[in-house]
């Protein structure tokens, strides 16, 4: 589940880059505050993995991103749930039958992957494995 990282003082954004869905979750939530994001995000701090996000938060040298709860408990930070946000597996149609595909939804739908799942902060295996044919 993304949160929303804190440390306290102004909203001085850190930003992993080209991560379209955090950003839109961290705009509405500053919209909610009545603060401009385009505002806001012309000093953010750019970075990469999420990992360099959180860790900028917790040293001080951004006071807000967004990121998983599993990074933000790991970090050391205080955070708040902004949304939900549902994560699969995509593949073609033609590739169902495929073998290897197979298997790896069987891993999924068993125990020992979604206890492991299950013990990461943020991270809920129901439906891990599940084949969705969505339109």
């Amino acid at each position: 589940m993304p949160r929303l990282y804190t440390s306290g003082g102004g909203p001085r954004p850190a930003a992993a880059r080209a991560a379209a869905t955090p950003r839109a979750h961290l705009d509405a939530a500053l919209r909610r505050e009545r603060l401009a994001p385009e505002r806001i995000h012309r000093r953010a701090l750019l970075l990469d993995p999420h990992l360099d996000v959180a860790c900028a938060v917790a040293a001080g040298r951004a006071d807000v991103s967004l990121g998983s709860r599993a990074w933000g408990e790991r970090a050391g930070l205080s955070f708040t749930p902004l949304a939900t946000e549902a994560c699969g597996l995509i593949v073609k149609a033609r590739d169902h039958g495929d073998a290897r595909l197979v298997r790896l939804c069987e891993v999924a739908q068993g125990a020992a992957f979604r206890g492991e799942m299950g013990a990461i902060p943020g991270y809920a295996p129901a439906g891990a494995g599940d084949i969705r044919y969505d339109a």
